[in-house]
């Protein structure tokens, strides 16, 4: 493998190390993204006393009524930041086995500038 030849390889690795390092970019921007995202889901109508008040509704019916409906906006809300938490934890792994093909393709490229180095024809 003569100089030319390592040297077109050199350049292609540093290619895709380029492609990588934009990849990496972008999902940390969305992990940046996810992880100041609020899932915080609010009950529009407060609570029983306020529905009393306000839409004169009264009496263990709608008051049973509105514990289950908090119930169900605490569970979509946890639900909500469940899934949140279990994509900025895939996109942490992703871009941590990126980093790694990064430092992979960054020691083959030093590999091969010391082989061209050493290398005597051109």
């Amino acid at each position: 493998m003569g100089k030319a030849a390592i040297q077109a390889e050199i350049n292609a690795k540093n290619d895709a190390l380029s492609a990588l390092s934009g990849k990496i970019e972008e999902l940390e921007a969305s992990k940046s993204a996810l992880t100041s995202f609020s899932t915080d889901v609010k009950y529009v109508l407060e609570n029983h006393e306020h529905i009393k008040a306000t839409y004169y509704l009264a009496g263990t019916p709608y008051l049973q009524e509105t514990r289950a409906e908090e119930g169900i906006v605490r569970e979509v809300g946890q639900s909500f930041s469940g899934k949140k938490e279990e994509m900025i934890e895939k996109l942490a792994t992703k871009i941590a086995a990126l980093e790694l093909e990064k430092l992979s393709i960054g020691t083959s490229i030093k590999l091969l500038e010391v082989l061209k180095d050493i290398t005597k024809e051109d």
